[in-house]
Formats: C-alpha cells, sequence, structure tokens
C-alpha cells in the first residue's frame, strides 16, 4: 500500500513539475513574441501561432496573449474587427498594475473600435491610451494614439481637431526617433490640413520635402508612393495637369508597389 501511495505521490509531483515547465514555457514565448513585436511582427504572429490554445492557462498569460495577437494581426495588415479578444487584456489590466499594457490594451480596443466604424466606442479608449502614453512620458506610444484620434476625428469630420492630432503624431514620432513614422504623419498632415481649407501650394511643398528624402538612398519607394498619391490628388484638384500626369507617370513605374485606384483610372481616362 505504501509503494502505491508512493508512486501516487511521485507521479503527482511530476505532474505539478511539468505543468510548472509548460506555463513557464508559455511565458518564454508571449515575452520573445512581445520583445520583437515592434520590429518583427510577422515572427511574433508565428511565435503566438506557435502556443497551444491548452497552455494559455493563468489569467495573465490570457490577458497578455490577447493584447500580443491582437496587436499582431493589426500590425500584419489584419482588418480586426472583434472585440471579444482585446476586451480579455482591457478587463485584466484594468485591475492590475500594469499601466503600460493598459496603455497598449486600450489603443488596440480603439482600433478595433474604428475598424468596425463605431467612432464613439473608439474615442474614449484612445483618449485614455494617449493621456497613460503622456503620464509614461513615452512618445512612441503618444504618436501613435495622437494619429488614431486623428483619424477618428477625420471620419466624425472634425477637421481642426483631426490637424491638431496629426501634428501631435508627427512631433511625436520624431521625438520616439522614428523617422519614418515622422515622415508618414507629415504626409498625413498635409491631407487634414488640405481637408481643413489650408492652401494646397503649402501642402504641396510639404509632401515635396518628404518625397525628396524619400527618393534619397536608399530610397523608400513605399513612402514615395504614398506622397505620390497624395500629391497627385491635390495636383488634379487644383488643375495642375502637367504635374498630376508626370506623378502618375512615376507612380505607374512603380509598379510592384502600386496598384491605380478608381481615382486615378478616371483621370487616365479623361487624358
Amino acid at each position: 500500500m505504501k509503494s502505491v501511495f508512493l508512486v501516487i505521490s511521485v507521479l503527482a509531483a511530476l505532474i505539478t513539475v511539468l505543468s510548472g515547465c509548460t506555463e513557464s514555457e508559455t511565458a518564454r514565448s508571449l515575452d520573445r513574441a512581445e520583445a520583437v513585436m515592434e520590429e518583427h511582427p510577422d515572427s511574433a504572429l508565428a511565435i503566438l501561432g506557435a502556443i497551444p490554445s491548452a497552455d494559455v492557462n493563468s489569467s495573465a498569460d490570457r490577458a497578455l496573449h490577447a493584447l500580443l495577437l491582437t496587436q499582431a494581426q493589426i500590425k500584419n495588415g489584419h482588418i480586426v474587427d472583434n472585440d471579444s479578444l482585446i476586451n480579455i487584456a482591457v478587463r485584466h489590466y484594468s485591475d492590475s498594475d500594469d499601466s503600460p499594457r493598459l496603455m497598449k490594451s486600450l489603443f488596440y480596443k480603439a482600433q478595433v473600435e474604428y475598424n468596425r466604424g463605431d467612432m464613439a466606442a473608439a474615442i474614449v479608449p484612445a483618449i485614455r491610451a494617449r493621456e497613460l502614453a503622456t503620464e509614461f512620458n513615452d512618445s512612441y506610444w503618444r504618436a501613435k494614439a495622437a494619429e488614431l484620434m486623428a483619424d477618428i476625428y477625420s471620419v466624425t469630420h472634425y477637421k481642426s481637431e483631426a490637424v491638431k492630432y496629426t501634428e501631435e503624431a508627427a512631433e511625436h514620432y520624431k521625438k520616439a526617433g522614428k523617422a519614418r513614422n515622422h515622415l508618414f504623419a507629415l504626409c498625413d498632415l498635409a491631407v487634414v490640413r488640405s481637408n481643413d481649407g489650408v492652401d494646397d501650394n503649402k501642402n504641396i511643398a510639404l509632401l515635396d520635402s518628404v518625397r525628396r528624402i524619400a527618393i534619397n538612398e536608399p530610397a523608400d519607394t513605399t513612402l514615395i508612393v504614398y506622397a505620390d498619391r497624395t500629391l497627385f490628388g491635390m495636383y488634379v484638384d487644383s488643375g495642375r495637369n502637367d504635374e498630376a500626369h508626370r506623378i502618375l507617370e512615376e507612380m505607374l513605374s512603380l509598379k510592384s508597389h502600386y496598384f491605380p485606384d478608381s481615382e486615378q483610372y478616371s483621370y487616365m481616362s479623361r487624358l
């Protein structure tokens, strides 16, 4: 009888150790995914996909997994419009002392609501995420939150607010040392300023300055096309057809990065 009890005790201990190892490996995988998320979101998504769902046991692991998976999907270009996953993270971090992860959870909650088309639901967590980023003196996340707020205000036609928060995003991306994000934000600034009635000559000058930076070696083709698309629209709207035609021809030469949309096809038909 004693030997049976001993075997059972050993098996119980072994199960406990193995369970601890699984939880530890899950935590390590989550940490690896979080570490590479900003620079290599595709790798982060692959790491998260390799974690068996049965191994995400604790409430802390579930919350972090929910945050990271939402983040990775969005950063890899997926349109996430179901808030059930990110709500797990928001609820957990709202009751914990992990304010930086609460900030990120609120940001992605706002992004998901934006994707759903519910701007009223999106603006509240976006504002709170920006407040936390400001409190932490985190320029990168303040820029991201301000950029999202600008998008929300653009959709809801609060044009001056869209300009204000796009300017803030550009400023704080620069402070964070995110030069490429800063340049994309300047392109967005030209758009929202134009929508708010600012003279397009000023906006075109801003886009031209971004474009000159983008064409320097090593050329940033994605940024060039992003600036060119905006320039094209402004040239067409202002009747500067020669410049619009020149920009269109350049975009068409960048076949691997550019696909004409309805506006460009319409313009080509008129030509």
